[in-house]
């Protein structure tokens, strides 16, 4: 299996705290969000790891290299990533991904034992969501009676979604080569280049790919887009991080 983060943006709603540092080297208490995200996937079996990077992206080589040096990390560059979106990113990938792969978005800030539940579902493709209440910006998730994926869309009604998708995905290899496909398509013909990823995973859904809501339950976990996010995580969610490893 082959683990897959998304980490090319340049965050701007994070600024200035992301003039100089990419957002996943921001620290959240002893680690960066990206040390705690490469910590979690050490205790699974994940043979690869690839790392797709463009805002200041030496320094995440660097850091990765550095830090990490006993994981096998590639990294793939997105030199356009002030004018695209993480569908973009993760259509570059496509030629390094070539297994059944876990995705991550590099800035959310997760209790390791999701990606746990996800492993162990039995379900070849997956993802997490957390239940609970639902904000209009949240990638929200519609689930049916068998906690298969409906949709996946921003605009989802809140009161009608089953739970948010927090940025974590498992995939087949089978499944991967069908939504690279779709990518491609997306990105080479229809110039989807500045749209969110989720998009392609309706896309999936419509053709009758399975993709089934794991919900996180209490695991904390929280993606971090703004200042307001960081100061929530820094003080509520790694408290309780620190505590579970005790």
């Amino acid at each position: 299996m082959q683990g897959l983060i998304l980490a090319a943006g340049n965050s701007r709603r994070l600024q200035p705290f992301t003039n100089n540092i990419p957002k996943c080297l921001l620290p959240v208490g002893k680690e960066t969000i990206l040390g705690r995200t490469l910590k979690a996937l050490e205790n699974y079996p994940i043979k690869e790891i690839v790392i797709v990077v463009g805002y200041l992206k030496e320094k995440i080589k660097e850091y990765a290299k550095t830090k990490f040096s006993h994981l096998k990390v590639r990294f793939v560059t997105n030199k356009i990533y002030a004018q695209t979106n993480n569908i973009y990113s993760l259509w570059l990938a496509k030629e390094i991904i070539q297994d059944d792969f876990l995705m991550l978005d590099s800035d959310i800030l997760f209790h390791p034992q999701i990606i746990g539940r996800l492993l162990s579902s039995n379900f070849s493709n997956a993802l997490a969501i957390r239940k609970g209440e639902i904000g209009t910006e949240d990638m929200k998730v519609s689930l049916n009676g068998r906690n298969l994926v409906r949709k996946i869309s921003k605009t989802i009604r809140p009161k009608e979604a089953s739970g948010e998708s927090i940025g974590i995905e498992l995939f087949s290899r089978k499944t991967a080569r069908r939504l690279f496909e779709i990518l491609d398509q997306m990105i080479e013909n229809e110039s989807l280049s500045d749209v969110f990823y989720e998009m392609a995973f309706q896309r999936l859904i419509e053709q009758g790919i399975e993709i089934y809501g794991i919900d996180v339950g209490n695991l904390p976990c929280i993606e971090i887009d703004t200042l307001k996010d960081l100061k929530f995580a820094r003080n509520k969610i790694t408290p309780l991080l620190e505590e579970s490893r005790c």
